[in-house]
């Protein structure tokens, strides 16, 4: 399970306790704001699948 949060440190959190018991959880590194920063892309809207 990949987590993710604005910066990564609260994502960071709730994978380590996710994988505390047993959940195949990482944090992304740099959040949300690292993800972008990269280039990565990024998909929004209010429902799944709407831009």
């Amino acid at each position: 399970m990949y987590v993710i949060c604005a910066s990564g440190n609260r994502s960071q959190w709730a994978a380590d306790r996710l994988a505390a018991v047993g959940v195949d959880a990482v944090s992304v590194a740099g959040g949300t704001r690292g993800w972008v920063g990269a280039g990565r892309p990024v998909v929004t809207g209010s429902a799944p699948g709407v831009v």
